[in-house]
């Protein structure tokens, strides 16, 4: 290789060094403003119908879609609480079928609709919250 060929391939040599460069300030940056779950916090938000105490229970994959047993009134009553955000209302899923389910698309108690209805996670408003959004 001739000194003429190092000389007009160096300037892309540096600007590839420097463009790697700047990727990785930016992914070390970025890095940096990630949020890490907690996962002594993990689990979903219940509420009985019985006794209409709420409580959280670990996620259990396995689960088969029936309810979990109370910790306040031992019945085996807890379902998935239910959250509206057009209204700012938690409320418990209205059970259907035999034996009882949560209904899968249930409707808001307030407004009566279900598009702004879904599980209430009470971690992801206060991040909310946070941000200002």
């Amino acid at each position: 290789m001739s000194s003429e060929d190092r000389n007009t391939n160096l300037p892309k040599v540096l600007l590839a060094l420097s463009v790697f460069a700047a990727a990785i300030i930016v992914y070390y940056v970025q890095r940096g403003d990630a949020v890490v779950a907690d996962p002594s916090n993990v689990g979903r938000n219940l509420v009985c119908s019985s006794c209409q105490a709420e409580f959280k229970s670990p996620i259990n994959l396995d689960d088969s879609g029936s309810a979990i047993a109370c910790p306040k009134c031992g019945a085996a009553a807890g379902w998935p609480l239910q959250y509206c955000s057009a209204c700012d209302l938690k409320f418990p899923p209205p059970l259907i079928g035999d034996p009882p389910r949560p209904a899968p698309m249930p409707q808001c108690p307030k407004c009566g609709s279900n598009k702004s209805v879904g599980a209430y996670v009470p971690e992801f408003f206060e991040a909310m919250k946070e941000t200002g959004q």
